[in-house]
């Protein structure tokens, strides 16, 4: 707690607001209860992948928030449970298998440049 705290004073953000208690935990298995901070500057979270970015939309439910209003929400991936979810997504989409290609070749000693991926494209949807 007090490393959260001496990074987020070194970048010139100071906490905002102190949530109390595990919600956070509870909407996002895995994650230590405790305090958590949400720091009203904060607007919008770019997950790691759509699973964190969906975790994030049910926290925020669970505080009472809403995306895109308190905090606008994008994930990585573009898996389909996104589209389901309410709001819906907003995600990034990959072209994950001709990632695999190149990295497949890349290993094998081939070259990569043969097999080009598609460029990544956003899909907005309500989240952000």
């Amino acid at each position: 707690m007090e490393r959260l705290c001496r990074e987020v004073a070194s970048c010139g953000l100071g906490i905002a607001k102190q949530v109390k208690g595990d919600a956070i935990a509870q909407a996002v298995p895995g994650t230590p209860a405790g305090d958590r901070f949400l720091h009203l500057a904060v607007t919008a979270v770019a997950a790691f992948d759509d699973d964190v970015a969906l975790r994030t939309l049910t926290a925020l439910h669970d505080l009472g928030l809403s995306a895109p209003n308190d905090l606008a929400v994008i994930g990585f991936d573009d898996t389909e449970y996104g589209a389901l979810s309410t709001p819906a997504l907003t995600t990034v989409h990959i072209d994950a298998e001709a990632h695999g290609r190149i990295a497949a070749r890349t290993a094998l000693g081939l070259d990569p440049a043969a097999v080009g991926p598609t460029p990544g494209r956003v899909i907005i949807r309500d989240s952000a």
